[in-house]
């Protein structure tokens, strides 16, 4: 067996996960202090992954929560072994994150749409009058008692507005500076490292004032750092967890939400955006390069995701959101 010090400082630089995911994996797990049958069981499981991944093409940089249901999915997994396989894989991109900032973790998102319990929701939407009700409250300024409160509550609002109004990923919310946007003609810039590639997305109108707002509040009160929606005022980076958690906040808020059969998480708001702009008939590949899709089957993909949704939910209304 591979011993500590032989590979120590293996596991800390990104190339050699993508060189060899099973050895930097092993050098990372024996920094761990875990004991010998569980780091025996850990590796066993990720070498069982990664061979799964190489089985299937799937380039260790490009794993997606779809995969991680895929794998759990084919190996026949029952929820208690679901979980344990989405917390370590959820560990191990926790640490790349330290080594790429800009990694995305395929298993937060998985753990979200309740990959774990084996039970992977379709591709979720929120229904015309869910789309008002979040809209209309977006439009109302916070009123906490306290000044602390108020910063958060200020943040909270406008990176839920961002999230519907930008469509963006969790972990390009992140990452997004406040050199990225440009209030005067309300655009934010992102900055796919992996690809070497930046796209321009133009904000909804109902999300203007509240990133206004928020950038305002967040240069007054001297917050530190470059983190849009830092998680503190010392501007250090907010974890996704908490994006899924104010969300998740900021939901709860508005009664319609209560009614809520589905689950409703960041992800479904980067849904929506794409639905408001499906509604006023822009095309499926244009709402795709617009999210950071690549190939030209996922936009269809995307695209048929929403129309099987309106089917499911019996959506016969016309839309009532009024949008530029």
């Amino acid at each position: 067996m591979i011993t500590t010090d032989d590979h120590d400082l293996f596991a800390q630089n990104y190339q050699d996960w993508l060189n060899d995911p099973v050895l930097a994996f092993h050098s990372w797990l024996n920094r761990q202090d875990l004991k010998s049958n569980s780091a025996t069981v850990y590796h066993a499981m990720w070498r069982k992954f990664v061979e799964w991944t190489a089985s299937k093409d799937i380039a260790f940089d490009h794993i997606e929560a779809k995969h991680i249901a895929w794998f759990l999915d084919e190996n026949g997994l029952q929820k208690h072994h679901r979980y344990r396989y989405i917390r370590l894989i959820e560990r191990v991109f926790e640490h790349l994150a330290n080594l790429r900032p800009w990694q995305e973790n395929p298993a937060s998102i998985a753990a979200q749409q309740r990959v774990g319990v084996g039970d992977n929701d379709p591709t979720s939407f929120l229904s015309f009058p869910e789309r008002d009700a979040l809209i209309a409250f977006l439009g109302q300024p916070p009123q906490p008692t306290t000044a602390g409160a108020y910063w958060k509550a200020m943040r909270d609002r406008a990176l839920v507005a961002v999230m519907l109004g930008g469509g963006l990923k969790v972990f390009e919310l992140q990452q997004l500076k406040t050199s990225d946007i440009d209030l005067d003609n309300h655009t934010i810039q992102i900055i796919d490292h992996t690809r070497q590639r930046t796209r321009h997305l133009t904000l909804f109108h109902f999300a203007h004032q509240p990133l206004q707002d928020w950038l305002a509040l967040r240069h007054d009160s001297t917050t530190a750092g470059v983190f849009v929606f830092a998680s503190n005022r010392k501007g250090g980076m907010m974890h996704a967890a908490s994006f899924f958690r104010r969300t998740q906040a900021i939901l709860e808020q508005i009664k319609l939400f209560s009614q809520r059969h589905e689950r409703a998480s960041p992800q479904t708001l980067r849904n929506t955006f794409a639905a408001l702009h499906y509604d006023q008939g822009v095309d499926d590949r244009t709402v795709a390069e617009w999210l950071g899709l690549i190939e030209p089957a996922s936009a269809r993909r995307f695209y048929l995701a929403y129309r099987d949704w309106q089917q499911r939910h019996l959506v016969a209304e016309e839309p009532a959101t009024t949008l530029p």
